[in-house]
């Protein structure tokens, strides 16, 4: 691997131009398109069906062996399609996967506007939505979560952090954040709360994309920047670790798989999630990813937090 800093930088807005290109926008309707995807998870070992979990399963899926999952592949490393084109790759492949061996089940991923996935549910066009969605208390109406899981604001520096920065300690610094995000308020307030300490206030950049603020730090220009976690230790990992998350993750809430209201499935779902944290599958993907960080000790059916 090169180690130079326009490397660093090329790998960087790659990155996160992959992981933020969902953030205002949804993908590209795939299934519209005739695109054919393939799921990517060639580096997680196979696990074992559990005949417990299966029956657990509604005839109806059983019956044809096959889970059909809807999934907007265009959040890194959530999900996103690979170089290739067509294979979906990133934690949404590799848990479902994992789920579907546990289950018995082939897994059947049918990209589709985010938007779109939750009233498909409702419709029967997908069987279980897996797409980074927050479990909330709005959504719980509709569907039932099992959560995997979970995001949060986190902060990222160069590795060593040489300005000694933290999220609640970064008065005087230069921050990068992209324009227009939640994440802009957020550091204006610690600015504020800066100057009213007495301390230089936070020097803020607003960046129109993302990748531009992560390229800021790599190249020296700004001290440090802040969004989603999984944004952030997926950046840190494709950095070659040049750079580091610094400080705890903070506005935290549980990620979970949706499933139709009131299915059997859920049941089946949660005990194949949780039996792959206990045998260690699920931390593998999620190193796998970068982003153990974010990782969970105990499913979860409807664990909303607002």
């Amino acid at each position: 691997m090169r180690s130079t800093k326009a490397a660093l930088v090329l790998s960087l807005t790659t990155a996160v131009a992959l992981a933020v290109s969902a953030c205002g926008s949804s993908t590209l309707d795939r299934e519209a398109s005739g695109t054919e995807t393939e799921i990517g998870t060639d580096e997680i070992p196979a696990v074992e069906k559990d005949q417990g979990m299966a029956d657990l399963v509604p005839d109806e899926i059983a019956s044809d062996g096959k889970l059909v999952v809807g999934t907007d592949p265009s959040d890194a490393p959530n999900e996103f399609i690979d170089e290739d084109g067509k294979t979906i790759i990133g934690i949404t492949p590799d848990l479902a996967k994992s789920i579907g061996q546990k289950l018995g089940l082939e897994i059947e991923l049918k990209a589709a506007p985010f938007d779109a996935i939750i009233p498909g549910l409702d419709s029967g066009k997908y069987e279980v939505g897996m797409s980074a969605f927050t479990d909330t208390k709005e959504r719980e109406k509709t569907v039932d979560f099992v959560t995997y899981t979970f995001a949060g604001t986190s902060w990222a520096v160069q590795k060593g952090n040489p300005k000694n920065i933290t999220p609640d300690d970064a008065c005087g610094a230069k921050v990068g954040v992209q324009r227009g995000s939640t994440h802009l308020k957020d550091v204006q307030d610690k600015s504020a709360a800066c100057e009213a300490e007495g301390k230089d206030k936070i020097k803020i950049s607003q960046y129109p994309v993302l990748a531009d603020a992560a390229t800021a730090v790599a190249s020296g220009k700004e001290d440090a920047w802040l969004t989603d976690l999984q944004v952030v230790a997926w950046s840190v990992k494709q950095s070659g670790n040049e750079l580091e998350i610094v400080g705890e993750p903070y506005e935290t809430a549980p990620l979970g798989i949706a499933l139709p209201k009131g299915t059997e499935l859920t049941q089946a779902v949660q005990q194949a999630v949780q039996s792959l944290i206990d045998d260690g599958t699920y931390e593998k993907i999620m190193k796998k990813w970068g982003v153990e960080d974010s990782m969970i000790e105990t499913a979860k059916i409807n664990d909303a937090k607002f």
